[in-house]
């Protein structure tokens, strides 16, 4: 499968599969501690009982990953997203719930989006698989 943006990084759709909550951190704007902090935050207050981790990691040259791990299925991680852009989060999230995109990925998708390193290839996928 060869797209225009090269080679297809064979990205699958697997609902029972591990999944993790990746928000993009443009580098433009600073370190992304702050941003971080209020992720981890927000999974105390929302999940606490969960014990999801959150890391960053960068992707490339201009995007940090702010990642929550791990979701056993992309039911729970479904769940997680929905809280995530609910009006009750915003108090603690703040800006970072609108000035960042975030997506759902599983396990076995990251691993090839960190080895393409192309978000726009994933974004497509992401729209025709997770609406």
């Amino acid at each position: 499968n060869i797209t225009s943006g090269g080679v297809d990084a064979g990205y699958t759709y697997d609902a029972a599969a591990e999944h993790m909550f990746i928000l993009i951190y443009p580098t433009m704007n600073g370190p992304e501690q702050p941003t971080k902090i209020k992720v981890s935050n927000f999974n105390n207050q929302f999940f606490g009982t969960k014990g999801y981790t959150v890391n960053a990691m960068p992707l490339d040259a201009k995007n940090q990953l702010i990642i929550v791990k791990a979701f056993p299925k992309l039911f729970d991680a479904k769940k997680y997203i929905e809280a995530y852009a609910s009006s009750t989060a915003l108090a603690v999230l703040g800006t970072a719930q609108s000035d960042f995109e975030y997506y759902l990925i599983s396990t076995d998708n990251f691993t090839k989006l960190f080895k393409s390193k192309n978000l726009q290839e994933y974004k497509d996928f992401y729209g025709k698989n997770y609406n």
